[in-house]
């Protein structure tokens, strides 16, 4: 019984960190949503405020993948669960 015990508690630390990368993933992406609605309404050249914008997209982006990667590590976990 103590085992299975110890790969419940694993599992649930698991689903946490999950549940935790899932939400902060949707934040990231509404932010970028709102980002990208903001520079295709901005009107004329590329500014220098446009290419910030462009930059911080960028980046956030990379941010998106690193923490989809952390999660599919994650997930489907293989008994014992290490995480």
């Amino acid at each position: 019984m103590h085992k299975k015990s110890e790969l419940a508690a694993q599992q649930n630390e698991c689903n946490t960190k999950m549940g935790y990368l899932l939400g902060d993933i949707k934040n990231d992406i509404d932010f970028l949503n709102d980002e990208i609605f903001k520079f295709q309404n901005s009107p004329g050249a590329v500014t220098p405020e446009d290419q910030t914008s462009l930059d911080v997209l960028e980046e956030k982006g990379k941010e998106i993948a690193n923490k989809m990667m952390e999660l599919y590590s994650l997930y489907p976990p293989v008994p014992p669960v290490t995480c």
